[in-house]
């Protein structure tokens, strides 16, 4: 039997997976020639658990929005300090990492308990 997921997980995935998309090109951006070994591997890190975030949304796991609540204020904390510090285009990309995971934010937050009724997707 499968399992029915609420549409919003799989849109919420697919969010944070734009971000995902988003990060080295940020990374790239705010960084200067002067980019090293540990630099590197954090970015890799923190790709990793992104990708891993969107891939638990994705099968429905509902604690995993607290994570992406913590990820966001954090990102917005950072978009607050890094304002004039760093070029232009990387505190643009930024924002819009923010803005696409409380979009995320708001679709999971959104999905109704077990006892209420709403449109399942049945193709997950």
């Amino acid at each position: 039997m499968k399992s029915t997921l609420h549409k919003n997980y799989k849109t919420a995935s697919n969010l944070i997976i734009a971000t995902l998309i988003l990060d080295p090109i940020e990374f790239f951006y705010s960084k200067y020639l002067g980019m090293t070994k540990d630099e590197i591997v954090f970015e890799g890190l923190g790709i990793l658990f992104i990708a891993l975030t969107a891939y638990a949304i994705r099968k429905g796991v509902t604690w995993v929005k607290y994570i992406l609540l913590v990820f966001t204020l954090l990102g917005i904390l950072a978009i607050a300090m890094s304002v004039g510090k760093v070029n232009v285009v990387s505190v643009s990309i930024t924002v819009l990492q923010v803005m696409l995971m409380a979009w995320a934010l708001v679709l999971l937050f959104k999905i109704p308990g077990p006892t209420e009724q709403d449109a399942l997707d049945s193709d997950i």
